[in-house]
């Protein structure tokens, strides 16, 4: 093998090293596998061409084309030629991956699961820093700048991680790096068949060398100094001792600097929980003595995964006044006006919980923005965060019963909003499930119920921690097949059956009224809403809900929310 091949296998597990800090933030190891595939694919073109004396701009070329061809052959959009050669479709569907990945990153936390638009930035975000470094460090011979592309790669954790990135990722990159420039400076040395000591008396090729070796024992002591700098230095964020006293140092409680825990706005289909200690996160109280579901997000745009969040495109200044409450006339005599206030003790999120039905704020500055379709109070990706934040609201409680639901009249066809929320995927087995169970049920009411019914442990349904994966190639078919779940796949799959229905629904994350005490005197109940065992992945558990009218009976769930349809 001559010394250029060598040099691009080099640059491509040089690469990938440079990649591992990523680990830190993808839930699973997708990532690495499509981006080693990627690197490979990259390097194995790039020795093609040098193989057959291309010039530097060819390789280039191919390499992209390589990358291109990859994309395609995992990224499909189902109008490829050959399902290799990308089309006009093709780009179409790459441009969508990409916007939704923008989406995703401002909405969704560390660990971020599975997305194709995200997998489809790491992937091509990695393979164009292997064609820059092989271009750097093989191409034009300049292994040193290859450290700025690979800079780029170790960036990207360290920006979106709260607690910052630990030590280790460091050190994977650092060692890629010196091995790569080390590398090169052997094979320059080598190409001249005599070696040198400090002193000028040459060394043979088989002995060892005596600068090489002090090169070796420099870079060593550079990387433990830059491992124990922020032992030493007072204010830096990050370090061994912090990644240990954080949890996980992912959306966990505390971390460096104390910035509290945040929630993944994902309800997907198969996942896993992954946090088993309980810690406080937020403390209520109320006027109300049976209160509801504090729920603070909504999921409610579909792909094959489950449920996703993206934030509302507008809002009205909450401190502006709130629209009053929308209550149904024949529910009028069973509503009544509550108060709560909220300290967010470890809530480090740009979401307000709330009762629904909120029909007033107090306590929140002005850049907390309320958006009447969600009832979400949400703020700008640059705006004030909730933790540590004490509030008030007023809400209005209302009390569905089963013969209000069954008389409400049905949705209409010319409701937008209505229609829009009714969409999933058409699957043939969800479809005829969908209609075995509605089957002879003559209103909305008793045809959504069937549903949330199916889901319980009297048809086999089951309460679990780790999901079952399944080969059917649809995860709402794999989780209704295995019935393991939890709160969120529960939610999640409750939303989809009654879209798949026709009527619209979304998911709710939040919190239920969690452990507490009442006070008879003043009729306000004081409670304290936890992350436990049966609830503690950042996905936190939701409510599959109509837009319109949610019914009030529980679900198959863990204490974070219940389905209700």
């Amino acid at each position: 093998m001559s010394h250029r091949h060598t040099l691009s296998l080099i640059a491509g597990g040089a690469t990938m090293l440079a990649a591992l800090p990523l680990m830190t933030v993808f839930a699973s190891f997708t990532w690495l596998f499509y981006t080693a595939v990627a690197v490979g694919v990259i390097i194995g073109t790039a020795m093609l061409v040098r193989s057959a004396r291309g010039p530097v701009w060819a390789q280039v070329l191919a390499m992209m084309a390589s990358l291109l061809l990859y994309l395609t052959l995992v990224f499909p959009s189902g109008d490829e030629i050959l399902r290799l050669i990308p089309t006009g479709a093709t780009f179409q569907h790459f441009n969508d991956l990409l916007v939704d990945a923008g989406i995703q990153i401002r909405e969704t936390a560390a660990p971020v699961p599975d997305l194709d638009g995200l997998l489809l930035l790491t992937t091509a975000g990695v393979g164009l820093v292997a064609v820059l470094v092989d271009l750097a460090a093989v191409g034009i011979r300049r292994p040193a700048l290859a450290g700025l592309p690979m800079l780029a790669i170790y960036s990207v954790p360290v920006a979106v991680l709260p607690e910052g990135l630990s030590v280790f990722p460091f050190a994977f990159a650092a060692a890629g790096y010196l091995w790569l420039l080390i590398s090169d400076s052997v094979d320059r040395v080598r190409r001249f068949w005599r070696r040198f000591t400090g002193d000028g008396r040459d060394v043979d090729v088989w002995e060892p060398s005596p600068l090489s070796s002090a090169g070796r024992r420099l870079g060593v002591v550079g990387v433990i100094i830059a491992m124990l700098v922020p032992f030493a230095v007072p204010g830096m964020t990050t370090s061994l001792f912090d990644q240990f006293n954080s949890g996980n140092g992912l959306g966990g409680p505390g971390g460096a600097g104390g910035q509290g825990a945040s929630v993944n706005l994902s309800a997907l289909l198969k996942d896993n929980l992954q946090r088993q200690e309980v810690f406080e996160m937020v403390r209520l109280t109320t006027t109300d003595p049976a209160p509801a579901y504090l729920r603070f997000a909504v999921a409610d745009q579909v792909n094959p995964q489950g449920f996703m969040n993206y934030a509302p495109a507008s809002g009205t200044n909450v401190n502006r006044g709130l629209p009053p409450a929308l209550v149904p006339e024949s529910l009028v005599s069973k509503s009544k006006p509550y108060t709560a206030n909220v300290n967010a003790i470890n809530f480090n999120m740009q979401l307000v919980p709330v009762f629904d039905q909120v029909t007033s704020v107090r306590g929140l500055a002005n850049g907390w923005l309320y958006d009447a379709d969600t009832h979400q109070i949400f703020a700008r990706p640059n705006g004030p965060n909730i933790n540590r934040q004490q509030y008030q609201f007023d809400f209005t409680h209302i009390d569905y019963t089963p013969a209000a639901l069954r008389s409400a009249p049905p949705l209409q066809g010319t409701d937008t909003g209505a229609r829009q929320q009714s969409f999933v995927p058409p699957i043939p087995q969800i479809t005829d499930l969908v209609s075995k169970l509605t089957a002879g049920k003559t209103n909305e009411y008793d045809r959504v119920r069937a549903l949330k019914d199916h889901l319980s442990p009297r048809n086999g349904f089951s309460y679990t921690l780790q999901t079952v994966p399944g080969n059917s190639g649809n995860d709402i078919v794999d989780f209704l097949a295995s019935k393991k779940g939890f709160c969120v796949q529960y939610a999640a799959a409750l939303a989809w059956l009654v879209r798949a229905a026709g009527y619209p629904a979304r998911v709710a994350f939040g919190f239920t009224h969690g452990t507490g005490s009442t006070t008879v005197a003043t009729r306000s109940r004081t409670s304290t809403c936890t992350r436990g065992p049966r609830c503690s992945s950042p996905s936190s558990g939701g409510s599959g809900s109509t837009r319109r009218r949610p019914a009030r009976s529980p679900a198959p769930c863990s204490p974070s929310g219940r389905p209700t349809a």
